[in-house]
């Protein structure tokens, strides 16, 4: 694990962002849940520990990615799957997940970003919630910068406080406040966390 360079594709740490998830998410009961690029499965596995009674699918397009996932973490499903807009997830969710998803991070053409979120819409059930969250990024080429164009939906953001920072300390508002002063005094970007809950009133 250590000469692999997994971090670069994998959070590794997923337990303290998956305990955050549980703190700034509403406080509901999600029974079904999907992790969009699941990798190896540490977030789909935290997943499952930290919302129990909740069955927690990861998709994830790498073949040796989901073999790795399924012998680790059994307690999980895990499927090979491409995810395009108008693909069949052959379920409806409570919670998707959308971790450094490469169509919201490499990117900021609003097409291609908002066919991708109606397509995960369509398989959350009402009041059902797409959490994408960003971390290496920049405004400029990303969803982020196309905050403008989703008054259609009913979101919000969340700048989280850095990991390191909430692995030692997780008590969220002082993380917060100690990242606050990190990020001033280093000019390093924190994760957004965007979460766009589905409505009834969604035409998708």
């Amino acid at each position: 694990m250590e000469k692999s360079a997994i971090e670069s594709h994998n959070l590794i740490h997923a337990d303290a962002r998956v305990r955050l998830y549980r703190k700034v998410l509403p406080r509901k009961k999600y029974i079904d849940i999907a992790d969009i690029g699941c990798g190896i499965g540490m977030t789909a596995s935290s997943l499952a520990r930290r919302f129990p009674g909740a069955q927690v699918i990861g998709y994830e397009i790498s073949h040796d990615a989901v073999t790795y996932a399924t012998r680790m973490y059994p307690h999980v499903v895990f499927e090979q799957k491409a995810i395009a807009p108008d693909g069949d997830f052959g379920r409806n969710f409570d919670l998707i997940l959308c971790q450094e998803f490469y169509p919201f991070t490499r990117t900021s053409d609003w097409e291609i970003q908002h066919s991708y979120i109606l397509g995960m819409l369509r398989h959350l059930r009402n009041s059902g919630l797409l959490a994408i969250e960003l971390s290496e990024r920049s405004s400029d080429r990303t969803i982020l910068a196309n905050l403008d164009h989703m008054s259609e939906f009913r979101m919000s953001t969340r700048i989280l406080p850095f990991d390191k920072i909430f692995r030692i300390i997780p008590i969220l508002w002082i993380a917060d406040l100690l990242s606050a002063v990190v990020g001033c005094t280093s000019g390093r970007e924190r994760n957004v966390l965007i979460v766009i809950e589905k409505e009834d009133r969604l035409e998708l």
